[in-house]
């Protein structure tokens, strides 16, 4: 019994030749590319007038890369490890009812203020037993996040809202500038 090639297997062999002739064609110019940026990189570098004077510069802008690239990752570390003890003191006083001097409860929720509203020196803030009266005016909008952020407040059993909010800003000399 005589076994003769099928047409795609014939097809197949005749592509594969061709593949392999481009794949070699390929693989020599990449060679030559790589050996002529070789040797002008070498000529580069080893020019008896300016090859020092080159050679130091990419030594100096080396050891510049490397010494900021360790301060980037001391800093990233330090920054991570912040964060990781902070973590770890929130996690541990999540359900503290820890009895905080009113100064300092004042101190935490004018601090929460400051990032939650626009206008935080028109708030008044004042705060007795962890209680906390927020009087003052305030714009509609900033009433949410100033909410949500006294709520984060360590310390703060209670808030007393009596802010005046205000929808607009215009005629309200306490919301106006930055």
């Amino acid at each position: 019994m005589l076994l003769l090639p099928s047409r795609n297997a014939i097809c197949l062999s005749v592509w594969e030749g061709k593949n392999r002739s481009w794949e070699k064609t390929m693989n020599k110019q990449i060679s030559v590319l790589t050996g002529v940026g070789l040797g002008a990189g070498l000529m580069y570098f080893l020019d008896p007038e300016g090859g020092r004077r080159r050679r130091r510069t990419v030594l100096d802008k080396c050891g510049a890369f490397q010494r900021d690239t360790a301060g980037s990752i001391r800093g990233l570390a330090r920054h991570a490890g912040n964060q990781a003890r902070g973590a770890v003191h929130q996690t541990l006083h999540v359900f503290d009812r820890e009895s905080v001097a009113d100064e300092v409860l004042v101190e935490r929720v004018r601090a929460a203020l400051g990032r939650a509203t626009s206008h935080p020196g028109a708030i008044e803030v004042a705060a007795q037993d962890g209680r906390v009266v927020l009087t003052g005016q305030v714009v509609a909008d900033d009433m949410p996040a100033i909410l949500r952020g006294i709520s984060r407040v360590r310390g703060a059993a209670a808030v007393d809202n009596r802010l005046e909010v205000h929808e607009d800003p215009q005629g309200v000399p306490s919301l106006q500038g930055n």
